[in-house]
């Protein structure tokens, strides 16, 4: 019988080559003019059939970042100061009040602040770098796949459920506080 050694050495050489390139944090064009903006995170979507809304963090503030999304359907741009990247295959179907309504099959990236941006359809894949909350819904599609999101690790993904999921990015992180170093009680503070 034959050693596995050779093979199991193989099969981590591979694996600790190839583990850095699972991390996907946004490019530097997925980032675009935010690249070195603090309080940004990268969100990745997925979705098979649903629908997602983007909103601010404070209710007078704004959605901020850029998401460069590719889909099947209707997306909603509420708000916008900043631009809109159009690519082919997507129409405009309204344009007023500071509202524009995109449909079809295409690409589009929205950049800078907005209010809201509220997407419904099929066949949805995006990258969002900035800051804000985002509502997740889904529907089952044909295989019964209703969709995924990650931050920066697509290891570690959230299911896209049927009922509401709330995503915030950057990603909240209960219990913890950024700066605070636990100590001992009696050891200061309390």
């Amino acid at each position: 019988m034959k050693s596995l050694r050779p093979a199991i050495l193989t099969i981590s050489l591979a694996t600790a080559l190839l583990t850095p390139a699972f991390a996907q944090k946004a490019s530097v064009e997925q980032m675009g003019k935010h690249a070195a903006k603090t309080g940004f995170a990268t969100l990745h979507l997925r979705c098979g059939l649903g629908s997602f809304k983007t909103r601010p963090k404070n209710p007078v503030g704004f959605v901020e970042g850029r998401m460069d999304i590719t889909f099947t359907g209707s997306i909603l741009v509420n708000g916008l100061k900043g631009t809109v990247e159009v690519g082919p295959g997507l129409t405009k179907e309204f344009d007023d009040m500071g509202r524009q309504i995109y449909h079809g099959t295409g690409r589009l990236v929205v950049d800078g602040q907005w209010r809201g941006l509220q997407w419904f359809g099929s066949d949805m894949s995006a990258v969002w770098f900035g800051s804000g909350i985002a509502s997740l819904i889904g529907e089952f599609n044909k295989d019964l796949y209703t969709g995924e999101y990650w931050f920066d690790d697509p290891l570690s993904k959230g299911t896209w459920s049927t009922h509401m999921t709330t995503v915030t990015l950057p990603e909240m992180r209960y219990g913890v506080t950024p700066g605070v170093v636990p100590t001992k009680k009696g050891e200061g503070g309390n």
